[in-house]
């Protein structure tokens, strides 16, 4: 690729080289955790949080009785309707978290990361994520090199 020109020479390789660190990085960021290095990272992370989903449950079991009895004088006043009602749904709300807290951890992360790749292309392209690959359905995309 030599043009005789040894500065023209120099630049041509390190934009090549720019350019091959960009399109590394961008496969990073654009990889999903469950395909990352075949998904074994991925696996040891499920399977650590449903060991933790198991602590979770536990501990979940010990706080509400603990503020059952912290919130009800005595038993009587959990009969009332309106107090069984609130530790009802302080238990439903803590029950999910704990349930669904790696999908909700994930999905998160999922809207951050589109909010990211918006960002980083132009408005004028259409970003959707399709099962962790990026499509960009734009018309006539020009590349900068």
């Amino acid at each position: 690729m030599g043009s005789g020109n040894w500065i023209v020479d120099n630049l041509n390789s390190a934009l090549e080289m720019w350019n091959g660190r960009l399109a590394e990085i961008w496969q990073l960021i654009t990889t999903s955790p469950e395909n990352f290095k075949g998904g074994g990272i991925w696996n040891v992370i499920v399977n650590i949080s449903d060991g933790l989903k198991a602590v979770g449950y536990a501990l979940l079991v010990l706080f509400f009785v603990m503020g059952v009895v912290k919130t009800c004088g005595s038993f009587a006043e959990m009969k009332k309707p309106e107090m069984a009602f609130k530790c009802f749904i302080r238990f439903v709300l803590a029950q999910a978290a704990v349930s669904w807290g790696m999908e909700l951890m994930t999905g998160a992360f999922r809207v951050m990361f589109l909010r990211c790749v918006a960002m980083v292309l132009s408005e004028q392209d259409a970003v959707f994520l399709i099962e962790g690959e990026l499509i960009k359905l734009a018309e006539g995309i020009q590349p900068i090199i």
